[in-house]
């Protein structure tokens, strides 16, 4: 970072001596090069500043990790190498066995087939959209309250239950 200010100002001076001795062209290029350098030094000063920002929020989070770390390790404890552990990879392999194994005893539902308005892609179902006018703006739908969609015994469950 200092390297690039040095190198920026260095440019700059060479630019105006060479400009001095009649050399325009070469002046002007080493401005460009010098505003270049400085641009470069500003990155790196701006890198280095949100570095020690970080640094200093998480300061006393860190510290806490590594006392934390030296606690265990005299206890005898290896954090990491807990003997419960389980990596990823064993946990998503361990987890597709179980559902191979449940696949030819799994029950299959109405929502496990597909309705004819819909589309298999993967392992989810996706509905082709459609679109369709909004129920209050001369759309034919017919508004239902939440209770008219449901079916009868599900209604009176829902009376039975509501505070009144």
């Amino acid at each position: 970072m200092r390297q690039s200010e040095l190198d920026a100002e260095t440019a700059r001076t060479d630019a105006i001596l060479i400009e001095a001795a009649g050399d325009t062209e070469r002046a002007v290029e080493l401005r460009a090069e010098a505003d270049r350098l400085s641009a470069v030094a500003r990155g790196m000063t701006a890198v280095a500043q949100a570095r020690a920002d970080w640094a200093a929020e998480t300061a006393v989070t860190r510290d806490l990790a590594e006392r934390a770390e030296r606690e265990l390790t005299s206890r005898g404890l290896r954090p990491g190498a807990e003997p419960d552990r389980v990596s990823a990879e064993e946990w998503l392999e361990e987890r597709r066995r179980s559902i191979q194994a449940e696949d030819d005893v799994r029950p299959v539902t109405e929502l496990d087939i597909p309705a004819s308005d819909e589309q298999v892609v993967g392992p989810r179902r996706v509905r082709p959209h459609r679109a369709q006018p909004h129920p209050g703006h001369g759309g034919t739908r017919k508004r239902m309250s939440v209770t008219e969609s449901l079916s009868a015994p599900r209604q009176s469950q829902l009376e039975w239950r509501t505070p009144t």
